[in-house]
């Protein structure tokens, strides 16, 4: 559906109107937007879009009209919904949904098979799986906070991803296929319900840091000990 009225300060105005396609940017952060104007559809070659810490509550079907766009930051706003379109959008790279209340994360998101990043901290997600295991270009992924009950093990697919950041998620269990993730850099598991580590995290033959605190170990993961001494472990040896 198209909107007709829309609120916008000035600045937003401001920010259309001296627009350059030449850089690709648009920046609405912080401004007091209920909806994303109808304008920047229009605008050539758009490329990276910020409109976190606005008022806008959805992102509508007409995102899809944004084929170029490689960066969307709707962070801290109040969008509730997520058109299906999203998955239109096949060029995009870096994609920040933090702190969002979802009603529920559009299952099509799995079609951007180019996303590199993605930042989903406290959006009220609950089953990645769903749609995670087909972004195969992820190189990062950040899901803390979200209630998630039990570690995606969909994510253990994912062969590209270097840096996962899965803190205070009430993950109970970490499965063994965790070790297949070949070039993993970073795992931060921080504040769950783990009593212990699986041993094929010493399979992890990239890992540079490993962040496991304020979880319910019987006693030290011993599987810590296994690891490379260039690994950073943020717990020492009881």
């Amino acid at each position: 559906m198209r909107y007709n009225k829309y609120n916008y300060s000035s600045d937003v105005e401001r920010e259309i109107k001296y627009y350059n396609p030449e850089e690709g940017v648009l920046n609405l952060s912080y401004s007091r937007i209920t909806v994303l104007p109808e304008s920047i559809y229009r605008l050539p070659r758009l490329m990276h879009l910020y409109a976190n810490h606005t008022l806008i509550e959805e992102i509508p079907d007409e995102i899809a009209e944004l084929k170029g766009l490689k960066t969307l930051n709707i962070s801290d706003s109040r969008v509730r919904y997520i058109s299906p379109s999203i998955g239109e959008l096949s060029k995009l790279v870096m994609l920040w949904l933090e702190n969002l209340d979802l009603k529920k994360m559009p299952k099509e998101i799995g079609k951007l098979k180019g996303l590199i990043c993605l930042f989903a901290k406290n959006s009220n997600i609950t089953s990645p799986g769903e749609w995670i295991e087909k972004m195969s270009g992820l190189e990062w992924l950040h899901l803390s906070g979200n209630r998630l009950n039990r570690f995606p093990e969909e994510v253990c697919g994912l062969r590209n991803l270097q840096f996962l950041v899965i803190d205070y998620a009430n993950l109970r269990i970490i499965p063994n296929k965790i070790g297949e993730m070949e070039n993993l850099k970073l795992l931060s598991i921080r504040g769950n319900k783990l009593k212990y580590l699986p041993d094929s995290i010493a399979k992890l033959s990239k890992l540079e840091k490993i962040y496991v605190l304020d979880n319910n170990f019987d006693g030290y993961p011993w599987v810590l000990k296994e690891l490379p001494k260039h690994v950073t472990v943020d717990i020492a040896e009881w």
